[in-house]
């Protein structure tokens, strides 16, 4: 077989069957030119009848524009329908000889295109348009099901409820609720407080004008015998929330407990899921009642008033008979009353294997436990830290404060932002956050000393600091004392003035990192350092106070066996003078055991001062951040003292951790005496005891109220040196 049939045939094969009509009946000719003397000889394909055609008049194929637009020549410009034809014959015969060959030339090579190739193409332009068909279908789908909700919430009669029994403890809990459902879960739906005739109101206004709706109702009686921890739980109030399946003027209500907060929208709740609808409780096969989807019903309602007083509670709670009341049917069908635990997460499942996946798409977060974001500085709860989670504590501050129109516009805030990002990144992990437990790292708080500072910075700070790290606390040598500071940040209290451009000269940048405050106020020896801060101990230091790093590390070693106290070398004592009852704060306890006596004998302390204290890192973001109370960050700063004390209430009343007080052997070298030192501080006044006296006077009364902020320590801590004895004969026994 010659080559031009060959060619031909192949033609053949690959070409499409001509559709029916004037393309069939179209002229046979050939152009039968020579190609020119330079070029290589081309077979002349056998060409079926239909495709001896203009390149205008043939189908497309993906080769084609390609080929004519490297052959140099334009598609004819008549390309209407009626006379194509025409047009192509007139341009065929104004075309010169060239052109012509190059023509035939482009027709052989379309010839052989590669049928695998077409087919691809043909596949890929499939796939393309079915792809871009779903997602126009999926988008529609989602645009239609949007325009329903809309269309439901204007039509359906839903709402969401909570439960207040007093304004005492829980208001500005559910103050920042309702404020969280319209802020975060951006709802149009109504709110609804439902509460007791006990509430004040001015209480019911600031939820009104929250745009909360205030029910009030008579509380139900208690089917259990009160005790004090019942009363404290509020568990004979809670049976109110009963009340809520007489509002048959709403189709559904979600309901929230008032220590709950919304972060993200939940409206979808009210048409993926039935009544009674709840997630599962820790305790298995039951529900947690603090977030359900429930339907009024007058036949439920009188139902429930029917046997509430017989039906047992597990929890002596609402819990309990809402579980024996609605259990048979929660458990029957898991997919309609099951919520995801997004919808409802207790901060007790920190503890469990869904934690890693679930803070991440948390939308209700439900604050469960002894501890809570508005009391925790409060509890003297000793495993406070299992219960609190300082990232949604934050969210919780930020709601409230923006519910009582609060300013975070303040310098600090922003650190705190910064600090809650980075704990969120650690999952709210404290020993990712941080990982160093060997070493610690020193916030010097310094003002106006900059030739104290600078001398303390080389003199102190800077020997040792660079042997890598520290042996363990068994081997460790007095030479490497200094080696378990891993960084120390200068606190620059003074915004007014730039420190000196010598101040770090020929200091590791990496490990000498200067903090500047763009306020005066004593609280920011607190504000959080930001991801630099690796250690999870930090030592509190004056630019004026010089201890030993053998004694220091000494005071480290206490702090590791006891993280939740305040260890430190400045003890101090407060007291309630038996006559007057006032509030007295003293350098020592004053001992009236010898009348004789012309000196005052150690006995007990109950502060430990900032002077130089070792602290866990997390409590600066604690401090400054997490404190419920604006009022103490205000008076530290009206005042200009006392923080040191306010840190110490804090630490004291949420964990009932005392101050630990080390003893120094070496001498500590105090340069802030007037007269000895470089400059007096603000504790070289003549009324900074009486000073010191109000602060403990005001925190106890008023912002620690109730709570046992101060605790009594009579420890020393010492080093160990020799146990002193003598021996003696029995006969001695008797002289004695």
């Amino acid at each position: 077989m010659t080559d031009e049939h060959q060619s031909g045939t192949a033609c053949q094969s690959s070409a499409r069957k001509p559709p029916k009509g004037g393309l069939r009946r179209s002229t046979r000719s050939r152009i039968r030119e020579a190609p020119p003397e330079d070029s290589p000889a081309l077979p002349t394909p056998r060409t079926p009848q239909w495709q001896a055609k203009a390149p205008a008049e043939t189908l497309w194929s993906p080769w084609r524009d390609q080929i004519e637009t490297g052959l140099g020549f334009e598609t004819p410009k008549n390309s209407g329908k009626g006379d194509r034809r025409r047009g192509h014959r007139r341009e065929q015969r104004t075309r010169p000889a060239a052109d012509k060959r190059r023509v035939r030339w482009a027709a052989s090579v379309r010839g052989k295109r590669p049928p695998l190739l077409s087919i691809a193409v043909s596949v890929a332009g499939w796939i393309t348009l079915v792809i871009v068909a779903v997602l126009l279908l999926v988008r529609g789908q989602k645009w239609q099901q949007q325009q329903v909700l809309s269309l439901r919430a204007t039509t359906r009669r839903y709402a969401y409820a909570t439960l207040l029994c007093d304004d005492e403890r829980m208001l500005r809990a559910v103050a920042a609720l309702v404020h969280s459902l319209r802020v975060r879960a951006n709802t149009s739906y109504p709110i609804l407080v439902l509460t007791t005739p006990n509430l004040s109101t001015a209480a019911s206004q600031h939820l009104e004008a929250l745009g909360a709706t205030v029910i009030r109702r008579e509380p139900l009686p208690y089917p259990f015998a009160l005790n004090a921890a019942r009363l404290r739980d509020n568990k004979p109030c809670r049976y109110a929330k009963l009340h809520l399946w007489s509002l048959t003027t709403y189709e559904k209500i979600v309901f929230l407990d008032g220590d709950t907060l919304v972060l993200a929208p939940i409206d979808d709740l009210f048409e993926k899921y039935d009544a009674l609808a709840a997630a599962p409780d820790l305790y298995p096969e039951t529900f947690n009642s603090g977030v359900m989807v429930l339907e009024p019903r007058h036949d439920v309602y009188a139902s429930m008033l029917a046997r509430y007083r017989e039906t047992p509670s597990y929890n002596l709670g609402d819990q309990g008979f809402l579980n024996s009341f609605f259990g048979e049917q929660w458990r029957a069908n898991p997919k309609r009353f099951h919520l995801p635990l997004e919808y409802n997460t207790l901060l007790k499942l920190r503890e469990t294997i869904l934690w890693a996946s679930l803070q991440r798409r948390v939308r209700v977060v439900h604050f469960t436990g002894e501890t809570k974001p508005w009391s925790w500085h409060l509890t003297n709860f000793r495993d406070w830290d299992r219960h609190i989670d300082p990232v949604f504590y934050y969210e919780w501050i930020q709601i409230d404060r923006s519910a009582r129109n609060l300013s975070l516009d303040e310098p600090h805030w922003a650190r705190c932002a910064l600090e809650a990002q980075t704990l969120a990144m650690h999952n709210g992990s404290l020993g990712q956050r941080f990982p160093l437990r060997d070493r610690y790292s020193v916030v010097l708080s310094t003002y106006s000393r900059d030739d104290l500072l600078h001398k303390l910075l080389r003199i102190h700070y800077r020997p040792g600091l660079f042997p890598g790290k520290p042996k363990s606390r068994q081997k460790e040598q007095t030479s490497d004392a200094s080696a378990l500071i891993d960084k120390v940040f200068i606190v620059w209290h003074d915004p007014q003035r730039t420190p000196p451009p010598d101040l770090l000269r020929n200091l590791p940048p990496d490990r000498f990192l200067l903090v500047q405050q763009q306020q005066d106020s004593l609280n920011n020896r607190f504000n959080p350092l930001g991801p630099a801060l690796r250690t999870r101990a930090v030592l509190i230091v004056d630019d004026d106070i010089r201890i030993h790093h053998e004694d220091a590390a000494f005071a480290f070693r206490v702090w590791q066996d006891n993280p939740n106290a305040l260890v430190g070398f400045f003890p101090r004592f407060h007291r309630r003078h038996p006559q007057t009852g006032t509030y007295e704060y003293h350098i020592a306890e004053p001992v009236d055991h010898d009348a004789n006596a012309s000196h005052r004998q150690f006995r007990r302390y109950s502060i430990v001062l900032t002077k130089h204290m070792f602290m866990r890192a997390d409590f600066l973001f604690y401090y400054r951040c997490l404190l419920p109370d604006e009022r103490i960050h205000a008076y530290v700063d009206e005042h200009r003292n006392c923080e040191d004390i306010a840190c110490q209430c804090m630490v004291t009343s949420m964990g009932g951790s005392a101050p630990i007080a080390v003893r120094a052997v070496h001498p500590v070298e105090d340069y802030g005496t007037p007269g000895v030192g470089v400059a007096g501080g603000i504790s070289a006044s003549r009324s900074h005891l009486g000073s010191r006296s109000h602060c403990i006077a005001t925190f106890l009364e008023t912002f620690w109220k109730g709570s046992n902020a101060l605790l009594y320590n009579d420890v020393i801590m010492e080093r160990f040196v020799k146990i002193p004895f003598e021996k003696k004969r029995l006969r001695d026994l008797a002289k004695t």
